[in-house]
């Protein structure tokens, strides 16, 4: 049975502004991934071994240095999970950041419909790639007629 390949709406204008924004983002990305990757495992392997501790064996002096290092395991890998969200809300900021500003220096877009992309922009954050990619899409449009 043969696969469909996926049809890409996108214009070959629209993908090189979204490459744009990736190779800006990449960095953050690559160290949020990476630190997602080695906090998860270091939570899940403290929680685990404090429970049996806790629960199942009791605490004694023999183990107290054990429970002290499974403590701190679980400490590092909640700071590594901050700090990739950390990394993630600054992906945000960088993508963001270079939206308005390709937004706003648009030369071919009027003045009204450029505040009115920049207001979807900031006002509907969640949705700032979908706004982009109309507002390309518009602005392709422009420079074709």
């Amino acid at each position: 049975m043969k696969r469909k390949k996926a049809v890409r709406t996108d214009s070959l204008y629209v993908e090189k502004e979204l490459e744009t924004i990736q190779k800006r983002v990449a960095p953050f990305m690559k160290k949020s991934s990476i630190f997602s990757f080695v906090s998860i495992p270091l939570i899940s392997f403290s929680f685990i071994n404090l429970f049996i501790l806790l629960f199942q064996v009791g605490i004694t002096q023999e183990l107290a240095v054990f429970t002290l290092l499974i403590t701190i395991v679980g400490a590092l890998g909640a700071a590594l999970f901050k700090e990739s969200i950390h990394y993630n809300k600054k992906a945000l900021k960088v993508s963001m950041d270079y939206i308005v500003e390709r937004i706003s220096k648009s030369e071919t877009m009027l003045e009204g419909a450029k505040e009115n992309y920049l207001k979807k922009v900031h006002t509907q954050p969640i949705h700032v790639f979908t706004t982009f990619n109309e507002f390309l899409q518009h602005e392709e449009r422009i420079k074709k007629m």
